[in-house]
């Protein structure tokens, strides 16, 4: 997850082995091999300035999801209770 979300250029105040911190939002990592039914799923919108380059450096890190809006946004499955889902950014207006 860590290595996910430096990729996609998030920048993260505080990080341990297993959980990364921007102030008040913190994710965690489970390393469970289950899925927990009864633990709710997340999702995580992410904008970068480069779909593209961004989904081929986690797919090279092996992390793999699905296109969507002809290239424009993709998701993907960082562990079993967290999607990122990631779009251009929008330009300033």
């Amino acid at each position: 997850m860590n290595d996910a979300l430096t990729a996609l250029g998030a920048t993260v105040s505080r990080r341990g082995t297993d959980w990364v911190s921007d102030e008040n939002l913190v994710d965690r990592q489970s390393h469970r091999k289950e899925r927990v039914t009864d633990v709710p799923g997340a999702q995580l919108r992410v904008a970068v300035t480069d779909v593209r380059v961004a989904r081929e450096r986690l797919r090279g890190m092996g992390y793999d999801g699905a296109v969507q809006r002809d290239g424009g946004a993709f998701w993907l499955q960082i562990d079993p209770y967290l999607t990122v889902s990631v779009n251009n950014a929008e330009p300033p207006a």
